[in-house]
């Protein structure tokens, strides 16, 4: 077969299969006593709050994850600057200990050191459950 055959799909969508293109409202009259078209309406009704819902569900944890992509550059850099200040902690206690007489304190240096870089570490690694704890506080409050 040479060329396109041209076929094409009308356009269909519920204005045209439905009452021959002309969609009435529904009056109380058409209800009343038609059990069926009640359920069939309130049926719609539901389908619709639980799309909402879904939706309203959805928006908030886009915004609880825009938050997060928002916070995370900030957490980096508080992660970044104890690590750098532990780390320096780190270096001056063992420095200290290392020498022929040490002071007392360089034993608490080097274990405020280790706290600090053990404290960068876990920013970055309990930051998403922090996040997560404190916008389910702000859900509960809707």
């Amino acid at each position: 077969m040479s060329g396109s055959t041209g076929i094409t799909l009308p356009n269909i969508d519920e204005r045209t299969i439905y009452e021959g293109g002309n969609l009435n409202a529904i009056t109380v009259e058409d209800l009343e006593n038609n059990p069926i078209a009640i359920r069939q309406l309130l049926n719609t009704h539901n389908i619709k709050v639980r799309e909402a819902t879904q939706q309203q569900i959805e928006i908030i944890d886009l915004k609880a994850e825009l938050e997060h992509q928002k916070t995370a550059p900030f957490i980096a850099i508080v992660s970044a600057c104890i690590s750098i200040a532990g780390t320096i902690v780190l270096g001056i206690a063992i420095n200290q200990i290392t020498s022929t007489s040490p002071p007392a304190y360089s034993s608490t240096l080097l274990y405020t050191g280790a706290f600090l870089l053990f404290l960068s570490a876990l920013v970055n690694i309990l930051f998403p459950y922090a996040r997560t704890f404190f916008n389910k506080k702000k859900e509960q409050s809707f």
